[in-house]
């Protein structure tokens, strides 16, 4: 039987819902030999954003035209989601990729 040493956690923020992925690390009792547990293959980073909040994020810079620090301030406000400005910055940078 393995023995588990430790979780290690990545998140995915889609807006209204949080989805937290854990992975596993476990040592051999025989040959001691550390096993990690894999992620999904959409979770590439400890925290990253959805759909959802990349496609708002979007909409309230090329519509709404929102600066960085008033789209940061809302993600906060109204679902408590941690956006910072150089969030919001690369989620346009990925999205303008897609266009």
């Amino acid at each position: 039987m393995l023995v588990l040493v430790n979780f290690l956690k990545n998140g995915v923020f889609g807006g209204d819902s949080y989805i937290e992925h854990r992975s596993q690390q476990k040592i051999c009792p025989c040959c001691g030999k550390l096993n990690i547990g894999n992620y999904p293959e959409s979770v590439k980073a400890p925290i990253q954003y959805g759909a959802n909040v990349k496609a708002t994020v979007s909409y309230m810079s090329v519509y709404q035209y929102l600066p960085y620090k008033r789209m940061s301030t809302f993600f906060k406000d109204m679902f408590s989601v941690p956006l910072s400005q150089g969030s919001i910055e690369n989620i346009l940078e990925e999205m303008s990729q897609k266009a």
